[in-house]
């Protein structure tokens, strides 16, 4: 007997698809929202590693606010302490949300995604200490 919630139990119907691609969305929604508003740095891990194979230009906005964060140096000092040593897995995995997902918006100059997109990757890739290989 088969579940009709249960994502490994579709049938492939389009009706059963669009709900499970709509109930998968809504959870990496609500637990990116849980990203954003929990304190606790162990946790926002715990959650951005659960998301880190998700490809969505959803996360891509969710995590915006603090993939912009992670390129001003005082505040990604701010986010170091709090993360400590855990810190670079953090910031790769939510620096990553800027994936394929997003390749559409980003030949929008005028969008969120272009600015936020350069200064990452200046921020990233320029010699000093958060310069990661």
């Amino acid at each position: 007997m088969y579940c009709e919630y249960c994502c490994c139990c579709l049938s492939g119907t389009p009706s059963k698809t669009m709900f499970s691609l709509r109930h998968k969305r809504r959870i990496a929604e609500y637990l990116l929202s849980h990203v954003m508003s929990c304190g606790l740095p162990a946790v926002k891990l715990y959650l951005v590693a659960l998301l880190e194979r998700v490809s969505d230009q959803a996360k891509a906005e969710a995590l915006l606010p603090t993939i912009q964060e992670f390129t001003d140096k005082e505040r990604a000092s701010d986010w170091e302490k709090l993360f400590g040593p855990q810190f670079e897995e953090f910031s790769t995995i939510t620096v990553s949300a800027l994936d394929s997902s997003i390749s559409g918006h980003l030949n929008d100059t005028s969008g969120t995604f272009w600015p936020v997109f350069l200064d990452t990757i200046r921020f990233y890739f320029q010699p000093g200490k958060y310069f990661f290989l």
